[in-house]
């Protein structure tokens, strides 16, 4: 083979290595987005994007449990579910407050 044609195809070869360098650097990219919109938190902002902590969010925490009533029953049962001291907390708090509600319902009735 002439001088030539060996510069040709080290050209060639070389291009198709840079060549396929960026399609790694591409789909390295392209993975890395895949998985932040794979993660829950990407899940719940696609789901809730307006929750921001702004004057209106128990709206917006209304809408999205009428919206998605499991998240109604679902999310009370988790955070009640075991025998963590947060759970026994937050059993004792619900039952104070229904207790103080009913109470001053019956003062002003």
């Amino acid at each position: 083979m002439s001088k030539g044609r060996f510069e040709q195809l080290a050209t060639r070869k070389a291009w198709l290595q840079t060549q396929a360098a960026i399609e790694r650097a591409e789909l390295l990219q392209h993975a890395a987005g895949a998985r932040r919109a794979l993660q829950p938190a990407s899940w719940l902002r696609q789901i809730v994007p307006s929750l921001a902590l702004n004057g209106n969010s128990l709206l917006v925490v209304w809408r999205l449990l009428r919206r998605y009533p499991m998240l109604a029953s679902a999310g009370p049962a988790w955070l009640l579910s075991g025998g963590s001291r947060f759970g026994k907390l937050l059993k004792l708090g619900a039952g104070a407050l229904v207790g103080w509600r009913l109470l001053r319902r019956n003062r002003n009735d």
